[in-house]
């Protein structure tokens, strides 16, 4: 005979409420306070996904090329940058969004910030580095 736990009802969920602020751009801003941790999170949401490519699997495509390398850097050094910091960095897109999530001490959220203004800003999409996805997506 199978004993089953006891289900209880669930009374109150209470959420927490962000500070919120804009950026001099317009672009707001969503901060949850509390607890202080060593570790931050980052989550970057830009209007834009697989509904707005003018192709298929563009999005999909940037999102998993994003750290490919730029005209000073290999896919390999950005990621040993990364690795060598203990961050996380990863971008996702989906329908009407692409996603950009960083995970890291807060002591290494500048460094981890400059790879990802370098991965956004600087990138240029190597040759070798399409063949490769191509080869394996």
């Amino acid at each position: 005979m199978t004993i089953l736990p006891t289900i209880y009802p669930i009374k109150d969920i209470v959420f927490p409420t962000p500070n919120t602020f804009k950026l001099s751009n317009g672009i707001p801003v969503f901060v949850f306070g509390g607890l202080q941790n060593e570790i931050i999170k980052i989550h970057l949401q830009f209007d834009s996904g697989r509904w707005q490519e003018n192709a298929p699997l563009i999005a999909d495509s940037i999102a998993t090329l994003f750290k490919s390398g730029t005209a000073n850097q290999t896919s390999y050094q950005i990621n040993n940058s990364i690795d060598a910091l203990g961050v996380s960095l990863s971008a996702h897109a989906g329908y009407n969004t692409f996603n950009i999530n960083i995970s890291c001490l807060c002591i290494y959220v500048e460094q981890a910030l400059q790879i990802l203004n370098t991965c956004l800003s600087d990138i240029v999409f190597p040759e070798d580095e399409i063949d490769l996805f191509k080869r394996t997506h």
